[in-house]
C-alpha cells in the first residue's frame, strides 16, 4: 500500500519517530526528519522547501511538524499552501504534558531535547563560532538550571546533561517524560489531518451533487420546448442548444430516421448498432464520440451524434444525463411531428370547405356534385339519391338505396325525432351524427337539410346533402388528445423545477394519469431507497379506503401478484383490458375490489426503479396512446423522486453525524434554538446535558480504533434509549455528546440522571463485554424567566462535566452526586 502521508520533523525528534515509526497507527506515514540548527529559540530548517516539493512531486501528502520556528521557515521557503502544518509553541510541547512543562518553566528551567542535546556542541559551535562566553550568557540569561525531558532513546545521555550544565555551570536534573505523549502527540495530529481530508472529500461529493441538481434544473429548458408549438427545426435546434449547453461537446449534429435509411453504414458501427440492435447508445471506437437514439416508442425518429465530449471524470453522469435528455427529445419531435400532421389535416379540410363554396351552385343538382345528395320523404323512404352517396355508405348503386328507410341507417335512432323537430322550426338544418354503413363501419357526417313545403306548410320531403367528416373527427380527436398530453405535462413539468413535495408532485401526477386514462383507480409511489420497497404517496380515494380498511397490509397487497411482480422486477409496463385472461394474473385477495382494465407503468432512473404509476378501470379500453402518456408521466415522476433522494442527501450529510446517525453540532444548534424560542413562549423549563465519554483513549490504544469507534455507536445507542424521541441528541465531536430534554414537566434531573445511569448499568452487567462504558456529565437547566444563550447553556454544562471527570479521579468513584445549575441571565 502506498504512504498515505510523509510527515516532516525536527532531526532533533528523530530517534523519537523512529521508535514508534513501526506502531499500526503510523503503518500508513512516513517520517522525514530535517538538519536544523536551533538555540533553544529560533531554528533554521535546511532544505524544507526542497523536501516538500520532492514528496508533493512523487504524490505523496506532506505534513509539517514543529514548533514556533516553522512559521519563519515555511515563509521563507515559499510552502505556504502546499502542505499543512502541526505547530506548538515550544518543541518540547510534543514530548511532555503542559502541566509538568509549566512546573518547570515556573522554576526557570532550561527544558533540553535529548536529540539537541546530544549534539549541544555542535549547535554552540554553529551559532557562536568564536564566543562561547557569549553563548554562555545568552542561555543563562533566562534559565537558572537545565532539565532534561528524557524520552529513553538515547542511552547515557545523562553524561552530555552533565557535560553541558557544567560549560553553564547550572545545576541539572532529568524528568522522565517517555514517549507515550509524543505518540498521543502524532496520532493527533495524524487524525486532524485525516478528518481535514474527509472534509474536504464530503464538500467534494457535495459539490458534485450540487452539479447534478443544476443539470437537472437546465432540463427544465428543454422540458419547456413540450408546452410550446413549434416546428421541427425549432425543436431541433433547441435540442442541439441544450446538449451543448450541459455536455460541452466539441460537434453536435442530428441525423433524422429518413437520411439514415438512405446512405451505406458499415457493419458494427456505432450507427449498425442502434439501427440493427436497437441500443439506446452506442460509443465510437476512440470513447471520444457518443450516439444515441431518439425514438418515439419502437419507431426510430433520429440518431445524435456528439463527439469531443470531456473526459473522464463526469463520463457515467454524463450518459446518464444524455440518455435522459434523448427521451425527452423524443418526446419534443413527436410532438412537432403530430403539430404538422394536424396543419396538414386543418390544410385539407379548408381546401374541402372552399371547394364546397365553388360547388355551391351544383349542389343544388344531382349531378356532377361530390358530397352524397338525397332525397327523402318525411317517414324516412329514399326517393333519389347520387352515386356518391352510395359510395359513403358502402352501398353499389344509388338504385340499392331506394330499398332501406334513411333513418335506420342512424346510429342513434333518437336523431329522428331532433331532426325533425329543427325543420318544423324553420326550413333548414345542419348537424353532426353517426351513420352505419352497409359494411357495418361506423362513420361521422355532417348532414345539411332543407324541407321542401306546400302552401299549408306540410312537409312534402327533404333535400339535403351530406359530406364523411370522419378522418376529421378522427383528427379533431387526436389533436384534442395531443393538447391535453401538452397541457398535463406542461403543468407536471413547471412543478418539477419548483421545490415540490414529493406528495404534493405524486398527488399532481395522480390527477394527470387519472384524467387523461380516463381510471376511477389511481395509484402512485416511490421506491424506499434503503430498503428499495414502493412507499403509496397516492391513490384515489376507492383504492385509500381499502388501505385504511386493511392496514395490516402496509402497502404490500400486491407483493404476490404476478402482474404486479411483472412491473416492479422487470421494470417492464404492462397493459391489460382483461386481467383474469392475462398469463401473468395470479388471482386477486378476496377483500380487494374488482379490477377491469390495468395499465401500470415503471419509473425509472438509470435502470433503476424509483416509483410506479398505475391505473385501473377506465370508463374506456386502454390503449397505446394511454400507455405513451403514463410513459411519459413516468420519465418526470422519476426526476421528482430522483430530485427528492439528492435533497435528502444533501440535508443528511449537512446535520447528521456520518460515524452515530446522531445530530452534529451545527443540526444541534439549528433544533435546539428553534426549541429555545418555544421554551420562552410557554414558559417551560429544559435540561441540558453534557456528557464525555470515559476512557476513550485507552479503549484505542488497548482494542484499536474500530472498537473505539464501536464504543461512540454503543454510546449513542444509550443515550437513544434513555431519552425521548421529542428530545434532541447529539455528538458535538469526538467523545463529547449533549441531550436537551424538552417539555420536562415535573421531572427532576437526578431523575433523568438515575435513568441515564441505570441504561449504562445494564449494559455492563451483560455477558462478554470487551470493556465497561460510563460518562462524565454535567446537568444544566433552563428557565425561561432568566433566559441564556444555547451556547451558555453548554458551556456552563461542559464546566460541571469537568468538575465531574475531576471529581471521580479524585474519588476513584464510578459517579458523582448529580448536580443541577442555572446559568446566570
Amino acid at each position: 500500500m502506498a504512504r498515505l502521508l510523509s510527515l516532516i520533523v525536527c532531526s532533533n525528534l528523530e530517534r523519537e519517530v523512529r521508535a514508534i515509526s513501526g506502531l499500526p497507527e503510523f503503518k500508513d506515514v512516513s517520517f522525514l526528519p530535517l538538519n536544523t540548527q536551533c538555540d533553544q529559540v529560533e531554528a533554521r530548517w535546511e532544505g524544507l522547501g526542497d523536501a516538500v516539493q520532492a514528496n508533493i512531486k512523487d504524490g505523496h501528502p506532506v505534513c509539517l511538524v514543529g514548533s514556533f520556528c516553522l512559521t519563519q521557515a515555511t515563509a521563507h521557503l515559499g510552502t505556504q499552501g502546499l502542505c499543512p502544518t502541526a505547530q506548538k509553541s515550544q518543541c518540547f510541547e510534543w514530548i511532555a504534558e503542559k502541566d509538568v512543562l509549566d512546573h518547570f518553566l515556573q522554576d526557570e528551567a532550561l527544558l533540553l531535547l535529548p536529540g539537541w542535546l546530544k549534539n549541544w556542541e555542535q549547535h554552540v559551535d554553529a551559532l557562536w563560532p568564536s564566543d562561547r562566553k557569549k553563548a554562555q550568557a545568552f542561555f543563562r540569561e533566562s534559565a537558572k538550571k537545565a532539565v532534561l525531558l528524557d524520552t529513553g532513546v538515547y542511552p547515557k545521555i545523562e553524561n552530555d546533561l552533565r557535560d553541558f550544565a557544567k560549560f553553564l555551570r547550572f545545576p541539572h536534573d532529568v524528568y522522565f517524560a517517555g514517549l507515550g505523549h509524543f505518540k498521543m502527540s502524532l496520532v493527533q495530529t495524524l487524525h486532524s489531518w485525516q478528518a481535514e481530508k474527509e472534509r474536504e472529500r464530503v464538500e467534494d461529493r457535495v459539490s458534485s451533487i450540487r452539479q447534478q441538481m443544476a443539470d437537472y434544473s437546465r432540463i427544465g429548458h428543454l422540458l419547456g420546448t413540450l408546452t410550446m408549438v413549434r416546428s421541427e427545426e425549432e425543436v431541433r435546434d433547441d435540442i442541439l442548444e441544450v446538449f451543448r449547453a450541459l455536455l460541452s461537446p466539441q460537434k453536435i449534429a442530428y441525423h433524422p430516421a429518413a437520411s439514415l435509411s438512405q446512405g451505406r453504414r458499415d457493419v458494427d458501427s456505432p450507427q449498425d448498432r442502434i439501427l440493427a440492435l436497437n441500443a439506446d447508445y452506442a460509443w465510437t471506437e476512440d470513447r471520444n464520440g457518443l450516439l444515441l437514439k431518439v425514438a418515439g416508442g419502437r419507431e426510430i425518429l433520429g440518431i445524435l451524434e456528439l463527439s469531443g465530449l470531456p473526459f473522464p471524470e463526469r463520463r457515467d453522469h454524463d450518459l446518464n444525463l444524455a440518455l435522459t435528455l434523448a427521451k425527452i427529445a423524443a418526446m419534443a419531435f413527436a410532438k412537432a411531428s403530430a403539430h404538422r400532421a394536424l396543419k396538414e389535416e386543418q390544410a385539407k379540410s379548408l381546401a374541402a370547405q372552399a371547394a364546397l363554396m365553388v360547388n355551391e351552385e351544383k349542389i343544388r343538382s344531382f349531378e356532377g356534385v361530390p358530397l352524397g345528395l338525397y332525397r327523402t320523404t318525411p317517414s324516412g323512404q329514399i326517393i333519389d339519391a347520387n352515386s356518391t352517396l352510395a359510395r359513403i355508405l358502402g352501398y353499389p348503386d344509388p338504385a340499392s338505396l331506394r330499398n332501406i328507410n334513411a333513418w335506420d341507417l342512424h346510429l342513434n335512432q333518437g336523431d329522428r325525432e331532433n331532426w325533425q323537430s329543427l325543420l318544423e322550426s324553420g326550413s333548414s338544418a345542419e348537424f353532426e351524427t353517426q351513420l352505419r354503413r352497409l359494411d357495418g363501419i361506423i362513420i361521422w357526417v355532417r348532414d345539411s337539410v332543407r324541407a321542401v313545403k306546400d302552401r299549408r306548410g306540410q312537409t312534402l320531403f327533404y333535400d339535403g346533402f351530406i359530406e364523411d367528416i370522419s378522418k376529421r373527427k378522427h383528427t379533431d380527436a387526436a389533436s384534442s388528445w395531443n393538447m391535453q398530453i401538452k397541457m398535463s405535462l406542461a403543468n407536471v413539468s413547471r412543478r418539477l423545477l419548483l421545490p415540490t413535495p414529493i406528495e404534493e408532485m405524486s398527488a399532481l401526477v395522480l390527477d394527470h394519469a387519472r384524467r387523461l386514462t380516463s381510471s376511477r383507480t389511481c395509484f402512485v409511489s416511490y421506491a424506499d431507497l434503503d430498503t428499495g420497497k414502493l412507499v403509496p404517496a397516492a391513490m384515489t380515494p376507492d383504492a385509500l379506503e381499502q388501505t385504511v380498511a386493511r392496514p395490516e397490509t402496509n402497502g404490500t397487497a400486491h407483493a404476490a401478484s404476478g402482474i404486479w411482480r411483472w412491473v416492479t422486477n422487470d421494470r417492464k409496463p404492462i397493459l391489460t383490458n382483461m386481467p383474469t385472461l392475462d398469463p401473468r394474473f395470479t388471482g386477486m385477495p378476496e377483500w380487494h375490489f374488482s379490477v377491469g382494465q390495468f395499465l401500470a407503468v415503471p419509473a425509472l432512473m438509470e435502470g433503476q426503479l424509483v416509483g410506479l404509476i398505475a391505473v385501473a378501470n377506465s370508463d374506456n379500453l386502454y390503449s397505446e396512446r394511454d400507455l405513451e402518456a403514463m410513459e411519459q408521466l413516468a420519465t418526470l415522476y422519476a426526476i421528482a423522486v430522483d430530485r427528492k433522494r439528492k435533497e435528502d442527501e444533501l440535508r443528511e450529510m449537512s446535520l447528521t453525524d456520518e460515524l452515530t446517525g446522531l445530530n452534529n453540532r451545527r443540526g444541534f444548534f439549528t433544533l435546539a434554538e428553534h426549541q429555545l424560542k418555544i421554551a420562552n413562549r410557554s414558559k417551560k423549563e429544559m435540561f441540558l446535558f453534557f456528557a464525555d465519554l470515559d476512557g476513550l483513549k485507552i479503549i484505542n490504544d488497548t482494542f484499536g480504533h474500530d472498537e473505539g469507534d464501536k464504543a461512540l455507536v454503543e454510546t449513542a445507542s444509550l443515550l437513544r434509549d434513555a431519552f425521548r424521541e421529542s428530545d434532541i441528541i447529539a455528538r458535538m465531536g469526538g467523545d463529547e455528546f449533549v441531550i436537551l430534554a424538552v417539555d420536562v414537566g415535573d421531572a427532576r434531573p437526578g431523575a433523568l440522571a438515575q435513568r441515564l445511569g441505570e441504561k449504562f448499568a445494564e449494559r455492563n452487567a451483560k455477558p462478554g463485554q470487551r470493556f465497561v462504558l460510563s460518562i462524565s456529565y454535567g446537568i444544566v437547566c433552563y428557565d425561561p424567566e432568566k433566559p441564556c444563550s444555547i451556547q451558555d447553556l453548554v458551556s456552563e454544562a461542559d464546566k460541571l462535566m469537568y468538575e465531574d471527570k475531576v471529581s471521580k479521579k479524585g474519588r476513584g468513584t464510578r459517579r458523582p452526586a448529580e448536580r443541577t445549575q442555572t446559568p446566570a441571565s
